[in-house]
């Protein structure tokens, strides 16, 4: 939702807003091509590809993603347009393990 802005939770929510994307976006293409192992996380990279749909704006940047994993599975994720700050999020535990 980095683009786009704000937060997706959930399955339902996931669901729409990919289908939402259909909506905005001629075109939407995020390829990773590198990813880091972390430990219980991952540090991916790679390139954010886009052309709006009415406005025909086209996007093509370099894209970051931190994913965070508990009991062997995806449990968050979130995304940046910036390498800095994915690299501080990285650094940090995900909110609900704080929580813990």
């Amino acid at each position: 939702a980095s683009v786009e802005g704000g937060s997706v939770k959930g399955h339902d929510e996931s669901r729409r807003f990919f289908m939402g994307l259909n909506e905005t976006w001629e075109t939407f293409h995020i390829g990773a091509d590198e990813f880091r192992d972390l430990g219980d996380r991952v540090l991916a990279s790679g390139r954010l590809v886009a052309k709006g749909r009415g406005s025909a704006v086209e996007l093509d940047h370099p894209f970051f993603s931190v994913i965070w994993i508990r009991d062997g599975r995806f449990s968050r994720m979130q995304s940046f347009l910036g390498q800095d700050a994915a690299e501080a999020a990285a650094a940090k535990p995900a909110e609900s393990e704080a929580a813990r």
